[in-house]
Parts: structure tokens; C-alpha cells; sequence
């Protein structure tokens, strides 16, 4: 849901000092997630309960309003919560026999919907207590409160496990009338800050045209009418999304601590020599106007005349049309390294036929085990390129779907990735062994004993070379709200592939920039910055792939082939690379010596 307001209601009573000291970490984590976002209609709100202090507009006894409800939250606004909360636990526990969570929960539930009134939005509360029973509620009076308490319940006990009767308990009697309401233990919730999160990227059709199969090059218009031409309407999203890190910006800092972004100007100058002892060369400005584009050619450049400018295009409309069919163990691995777009039928202006046509096609690939070569034109004159076209198979969402049948079949695509044209392949020169060893059979049966205790196959899942486990529909990853839970949908847990690599310094310079600013500005320690060490979340997926025969059998490769460690030496600059060590070099002689040896030469 495009808005959600999320209500973090916690019991600070005497009981609770440890847990929530541990759920602030926790806290602190969940909202510099939502600070990295900096979205207008996520709204944050934190209130505790059991408090000693009273802060809250409904003048609920023993409730303080942590944070009122805003958006987008800020790392000022995090700060600030973080040293509200603080000062909190340095205040003497209430001790009090009724628990009042209860009547903060009805007072979060009517200024939520004071403040939002009917718009449509998600909202939810996470309750953190240790107290089940802490209801302030009769059984009966349950129902009545669920029907007018218009928000999801995320309950976090902090405790190792819930109970058996937990659904005799007042808790849970209430989330089983609340639909969608959920529950988890204060360590599964802890546990996703060291979970490595895929976040799941909206498709955006980026190609719509037509699939064309027998289709005339010459006469691409007429391919509609042509009888001898197969013509399907298709769609094309992104496969592969380039992932990179976070990119520092150049701002100004006002008088009063703030940033402001500048504005980038582009500005052309000609340096000429001059004549003046105190300058290297004389700037002349260019004005825009002046500036032209040209070609190089050779060490010329050429300017195109207007005339001819249109000239030099090739004139190209969007398509996809099939050139042929190879077997699937004629097309070289190295060749499919390019970003790849899945081919689907046209969901916004296809038929019935474009549907079951593709289907066909698809279906009558993976039984003949063939790819497609296929010219791609991905817009109106843009470039051609020569792709391969491979048939998917993607088994159905667990999420059903209102359209969904109870027997809802895999979806057909194709998966289409750019070949390499002939410019782009590089020649290189691969020199043969100089020194040639005597076959070793020893040493080749501990080489391969030692690749088999690092096999992988095992860990990989059932592969099949037209669908995978690791391609699943968006509505598998698709999340209501932007609060990460145990329960929430990862690629990279529920799936245990070595191939499904995250991508590793993005990962721990997010976990850099948290602990950075939990060390700088949460615990205001100026001292230094100590980093922590690759979590071993990330660690696990890069780590060798070994078994307990693996350390033996290298030591044994080692001892056999000689194997030794070369020391770097000490004068050697810090990470340069040391190809030999070469002898010290001899003084050099004088000047006048070097000139009488060329006069005793000439």
C-alpha cells in the first residue's frame, strides 16, 4: 500500500527495562530503514505505556507520546526519539498492578483515525510486552473492540517462545478476531537486522511490439498481411537490474548546520599560450552557441552538415523478429553475460490468440530444445541487436490472486539477452606451459578429491535449463508495508543457491552508514569510528565452500607441489604488487667520469 502510518507501542513497565533496551536497537534499525526511503505518506508514530510520565493528547493515565505521528521520519527526528527514550529508562519504573496497554491501544486507535479520518491508508500498531494476559478487558468485550479498533496488530513478545495456551491468553483471543494481525518473539525480531533483504524492483514495461517469425527485412510494415508471417504482441520487463552503491553528493553547509544540494553548471574554455611569466596559459570563454559536435576521424574532426545529419541514422521501428533456432549446446556460456528483459505476451493490448500463440511457441522450444537468434529493436530508432532467446517457465505465486483459478498453470516467457556482435569479442594470447611436469597420478586423484569436497551441487537446487526456483512472480515479494518483520518475503533466505550471490558492499556500506551513525550522533562518541567486520550473514555467502576433508587434502596439494608463501618486503609499498626482488642498486658515478669514458670510447 502506497500509505501506512505504523504506531510503535511500548510497555515500559518494571519488567520490561531489559526488553526494551533491546528492542530499541531494533527500533533505531526499522527507522533509519525508513529515513533511507524518505517517503511523505509513511508516517511513524511511537508511544509508551506503564511510563512514568504522562504525554498524550487524549490524557491517557501513564501513556507518553514518544513521537507524533509524522512523515517522511528524519535522522534528526531519529536522534531525537532515541534521546526521548533514553531519558525515559533513566526514570525510576512505575509500579503499578494493572497494566493500562490496553487503554493506549483504544487511544492510538482514535488518534490515528482523528488524524487520517477515512483515507485510505494502512494502519498498524507493534505492541512490545511480556505481559499476555495484560488486557485490561473481558473476553466478551473483545469482539466489540476489534470491530471498532481499525488497526493491524503486530504483537512482539519478549520472551524465547510463546506459550502452549497462547491462544487462551487475552493476546491471543484479540489477534485471532483481528485478521492479517501477526505475532513474533522479541529475538525473531531482532533477527532481521543481521537478514539480508532483497528489495523487490516495480517491473516497468521498457519494450511493446510485435514477436514476428518468417517476417520479410525488406518490408517489415507489411508483415501484419503477409500470410507467410507469425505475429505476436509482446511485452518486455527487466531481468537484471545494475546494482550499485550508494554515491556521496556535494552539498553546502548554511551557518545553521544545514545542507544544501548545489546545482551543477557546465562551462567551455579554451586554454592559449601567453606571453605572461606568472600564467601558464590565457582562458577564453566559449559560449554555448559556439559549441558543436563533431566526429573524429583518424586525428581530424568532422562536422556533419544538418542535410546529411539525418542521414547517418539507420532508420529502425521497434520488433522482435526471429532469425532462426540453434540447439541449446551449440551457444557458448560466455556469450550470455549481458542484461537480460523477459518477452511475455502483451498484457494491455494483446488477445486471446497472442496468449495462446506465445504459449505455443514457448511450449514447442523446450520440447525441441532449441534457443532463438532474434533481431531486437527496443524503440523507435534505436540500435539493432542480435539477442538469444531462451524459454521460462515460472511457476505460479503462492499469493493467489483474485484472477487465479485453483489450477493455475506456469507462466510462459521468453528470457532475452544481447549476443556479442564481432566488434565487441577481443583476441587474447593464452602462452603454453614452459616447464612440462611428468603426469602425477597421486597428485591428480588428491586435486580431484579435493574439487569433489568443495562440490556445490548438493546445496544448489533442481535445476532445469528452462526454469529455475530462483525466478518467481512479483507478487511473491510484493510487501504492504515498508516495516521489515521475520516473516517477510527474501529471495536470498528462501532460497539456498550458491549462484544467488547479494551484492556484497552494498549490503555492508548500509551496515557501515547505520553504525556510523548509531556510534556519531545516538551515543555522540567523537573520538573515532570503529568499524565492524563483514556481518556473517555476508560473510556466509562469499566464505569457501568446504568440508572436513578440505583443509587435509590442500595441505597435502601444498606439501606435494612445493608450495610456499613469498614474503613482501618490507620497504614495499602498501598494496602494490611485487612481481621479483631485485638487487640493490649500485652508486652512481659522477658526471665527469661518465664523460671520459665517452671520450676513451669515441
Amino acid at each position: 500500500m502506497s500509505q501506512e502510518c505504523t504506531t510503535f507501542l511500548i510497555d515500559y513497565s518494571a519488567t520490561m527495562l531489559e526488553s526494551t533496551a533491546k528492542f530499541e536497537a531494533y527500533l533505531e534499525y526499522a527507522l533509519f530503514e525508513k529515513a533511507q526511503r524518505g517517503r511523505k505518506t509513511d508516517y511513524t508514530h511511537v508511544v509508551l505505556a506503564n511510563c512514568a510520565m504522562e504525554k498524550n493528547p487524549n490524557n491517557v493515565k501513564n501513556m507518553f507520546e514518544v513521537f507524533a505521528p509524522s512523515a517522511p521520519i528524519t535522522l534528526s527526528s531519529i536522534v531525537k526519539i532515541c534521546e526521548r527514550l533514553k531519558a525515559m529508562r533513566e526514570l525510576d519504573p512505575l509500579d503499578a498492578k494493572q497494566s493500562n496497554v490496553f487503554e493506549a491501544l483504544l487511544a492510538i486507535g482514535m488518534q490515528v483515525n482523528d488524524k487520517f479520518n477515512k483515507r485510505k491508508m494502512l494502519k498498524q500498531v507493534m505492541v512490545v510486552t511480556d505481559d499476555l494476559d495484560g488486557l485490561n478487558v473481558d473476553s466478551e468485550d473483545l469482539e466489540v473492540v476489534q470491530a471498532n479498533l481499525d488497526l493491524r496488530l503486530i504483537l512482539v513478545y519478549c520472551a524465547e517462545q510463546f506459550p502452549d495456551d497462547f491462544s487462551k491468553t487475552k493476546w491471543g483471543q484479540l489477534l485471532a478476531l483481528k485478521d492479517g494481525s501477526r505475532k513474533f518473539t522479541l529475538y525473531e525480531v531482532l533477527g532481521t537486522i543481521e537478514r539480508i533483504t532483497h528489495q523487490p524492483v516495480k517491473p516497468v514495461r521498457i519494450f511493446h511490439g510485435q514477436l514476428r517469425l518468417g517476417a520479410d527485412m525488406r518490408n517489415l510494415a507489411a508483415s501484419q498481411q503477409d500470410p507467410h508471417c507469425l505475429c505476436i504482441n509482446v511485452e518486455g520487463y527487466p531481468a537484471t537490474k545494475a546494482v550499485v552503491s550508494l554515491s556521496r553528493k556535494q552539498v553546502q553547509k548554511t551557518e545553521d548546520g544545514k545542507y544544501l544540494p548545489l546545482q551543477s553548471v557546465i562551462e567551455y574554455e579554451i586554454h592559449e599560450p601567453t606571453e605572461d611569466d606568472n600564467e601558464e596559459y590565457h582562458v577564453v570563454p566559449v559560449p554555448k552557441e559556439h559549441v558543436t559536435k563533431a566526429y573524429r576521424y583518424g586525428a581530424d574532426y568532422v562536422v556533419l552538415p544538418e542535410l546529411l545529419e539525418h542521414e547517418r541514422l539507420y532508420t529502425t521501428t521497434p520488433g522482435l523478429d526471429i532469425r532462426g533456432f540453434i540447439e541449446t549446446n551449440k551457444v557458448l556460456r560466455h556469450h550470455l553475460c549481458s542484461e537480460s528483459v523477459y518477452i511475455m505476451a502483451d498484457s494491455r493490448e494483446g488477445t486471446a490468440a497472442d496468449y495462446v500463440t506465445f504459449a505455443a511457441l514457448v511450449d514447442a522450444m523446450i520440447a525441441a530444445e532449441k534457443f532463438a537468434i532474434a533481431r531486437y529493436v527496443q524503440k523507435k530508432d534505436s540500435e539493432v541487436q542480435m539477442c538469444l532467446l531462451c524459454p521460462l517457465l515460472v511457476e505460479p505465486s503462492t499469493k493467489k490472486r483474485p484472477a487465479d483459478g485453483d489450477g493455475a498453470e506456469a507462466k510462459r516467457a521468453l528470457v532475452l539477452c544481447r549476443l556479442p556482435f564481432a566488434e565487441d569479442e577481443r583476441s587474447s594470447d593464452f602462452p603454453p606451459l614452459v616447464k612440462q611436469e611428468p603426469p602425477d597420478t597421486a597428485l591428480d586423484a588428491t586435486m580431484a578429491a579435493f574439487i569433489d569436497s568443495m562440490d556445490m551441487d548438493a546445496a544448489a537446487p533442481p535445476a532445469s535449463w528452462c526454469s529455475s526456483t530462483s525466478v518467481r512472480s512479483f507478487d511473491s515479494f510484493v510487501k504492504d508495508s515498508t516495516l521489515p518483520l521475520p516473516d517477510d518475503p527474501s529471495l536470498a533466505e528462501s532460497i539456498h543457491d550458491p549462484a544467488c550471490i547479494p551484492a556484497i558492499a552494498l549490503h555492508h556500506q548500509k551496515h557501515v552508514l547505520l553504525e556510523y551513525f548509531h556510534q556519531r550522533f545516538i551515543l555522540r562518541l567523537n573520538n573515532g569510528f570503529s568499524v565492524a567486520d563483514l556481518r556473517d550473514s555476508l560473510r556466509s555467502k562469499v566464505s569457501p565452500w568446504v568440508t572436513a576433508e578440505t583443509p587435509d587434502l590442500a595441505a597435502r596439494i601444498k606439501d606435494t607441489c612445493a608450495v610456499k608463501l613469498v614474503e613482501k618486503p618490507a620497504d614495499a609499498s602498501a598494496g602494490a604488487y611485487v612481481d621479483e626482488v631485485q638487487d640493490d642498486t649500485s652508486e652512481v658515478p659522477p658526471l665527469e667520469t661518465l664523460l671520459a669514458l665517452g671520450k676513451q670510447s669515441s
